[in-house]
């Protein structure tokens, strides 16, 4: 958790949102948390990873005297390897250090792509007055609202609605005000990658033709940063594993 970073958000009693942890909240919620009572997924509401967590600090002034006492176990050059991966980290983000299970669920992670785990923890926050208790999402892939007239979804099915018992190519439900306006399919990233920037936003193919090629040249750039393609792939098979003909992605 990086105090002073805003995240896009979801929930459905109060619609989009964006939301900010200070340091004081983020040090606070880690010295009320049980260790062994974390449960880590690949970005919220994902497959829960099976790995413990063995150490839980808070990012201080020396972030290599906090590595060494952290992980004795580390010479000298990987424990400054960390620490210049971490110097930027601003004090009070809240760092954590998990043991697998077995080597190869670590590597088919690091294969795929994945860059850092989702920790999920209960959170509440005050809305006109009112507490709103909530537990992280990330199923709903919003974009910037500066960006797009839209918020993209990942429900999964071929029809307006979603559930295990649908399927179809795999897709993003675009959607205003609440109301589902168009649809577009979700590319292989076997084509996506050796794809040109023109040849990316022909690839983002609508359904219903609502879907302007500047609006489509802007969801090119949002698949392009952050994993986010990756992340759509993953989100959309598990939504859909139980159908019939679901869309798996080989990536």
């Amino acid at each position: 958790m990086i105090p002073g970073r805003a995240m896009p958000r979801y929930h459905k009693e109060i619609g989009d949102f964006d939301i900010c942890f200070s340091s004081e909240y983020i040090r606070k919620t880690y010295r009320s948390t049980d260790k062994s009572n974390i449960i880590t997924t690949l970005n919220h509401k994902g497959k829960t990873i099976k790995c413990q967590v063995i150490s839980l600090f808070i990012k201080g002034l020396d972030i290599h005297k906090q590595i060494q006492r952290e992980l004795p176990f580390l010479d000298y050059q990987k424990v400054k390897y960390l620490a210049s991966r971490l110097i930027d980290l601003p004090k009070g983000t809240w760092l954590q250090v998990s043991e697998f299970e077995n080597s190869a669920d670590l590597n088919s992670i690091i294969e795929a792509g994945y860059k850092g785990f989702s920790i999920e923890l209960p959170h509440t926050v005050m809305v006109d007055g009112k507490k709103v208790d909530f537990i992280e999402e990330y199923e709903r892939m919003d974009s910037n609202k500066n960006q797009l007239p839209f918020t993209i979804h990942i429900n999964g099915g071929s029809n307006w609605s979603w559930g295990r018992s649908e399927h179809g190519e795999a897709h993003l439900e675009l959607k205003k005000n609440g109301t589902a306006i168009d649809k577009i399919f979700i590319p292989s990233t076997k084509y996506w990658s050796s794809a040109s920037p023109k040849i990316q936003i022909n690839l983002l193919k609508s359904e219903n033709d609502k879907i302007s090629r500047k609006e489509r040249k802007k969801i090119a750039e949002w698949l392009n940063v952050d994993n986010n393609l990756s992340r759509c792939q993953s989100t959309w098979n598990e939504k859909n594993k139980y159908n019939t003909n679901r869309v798996m992605f080989i990536y």
